[in-house]
């Protein structure tokens, strides 16, 4: 998974994520949408890496926020709010 850090200054700042196991990343964002209030699901990728899906409703719909944190080298990153829809045509399930 690729996204562009909105904390970054520069024009462009892209970050990559790894996931080994995409239908089961698929199935927890999926399930995050269902839920009835703000939220969120903290994935451990790797020794030093910390993923945060952040769910919240924003003006009625739930909406995706994708943080990422490296502990290496005490980084910290986020994503703009995608929506449902857009989480589907991302992982090529309309």
């Amino acid at each position: 998974m690729v996204y562009s850090d909105v904390n970054t200054k520069s024009d462009f700042s892209e970050n990559t994520i790894h996931f080994s196991i995409k239908e089961t990343v698929y199935k927890i964002i999926m399930n995050g949408f269902d839920a009835d209030s703000d939220h969120q699901i903290i994935l451990k990728t790797t020794h030093d890496t910390i993923v945060k899906f952040e769910f919240r409703a924003v003006k009625g719909e739930t909406m995706l926020k994708i943080k990422q944190n490296n502990l290496a080298v005490n980084t910290f990153e986020a994503s703009i709010f995608y929506s449902k829809s857009e989480m589907q045509t991302l992982f090529g399930n309309p």
